[in-house]
């Protein structure tokens, strides 16, 4: 089952404090700015906490090219 995930906003001089919490992990950033500045910077505190840690890319073998006349190369 998925955790909750909170934003908090709070007005700061000049923008926003934003403050992510999710399953006990608590990221925060300050954002000059308006609410819209704060709320991208929410969002990339969430994906940035449940983000799989390491996770290295497949490469999926691609075939061989051919030629219009069917050979290789």
């Amino acid at each position: 089952m998925r955790q909750p995930i909170y934003a908090d906003y709070t007005t700061a001089e000049n923008g926003w404090t934003v403050t992510v919490t999710c399953d006990g992990q608590q990221a925060g950033d300050r954002v000059e700015g308006g609410l819209v500045a704060a709320r991208d910077r929410a969002d990339t505190l969430v994906a940035a906490e449940s983000a799989p840690e390491a996770v290295e890319p497949e490469v999926a073998p691609t075939p061989s090219a051919k030629n219009i006349d069917g050979r290789t190369g």
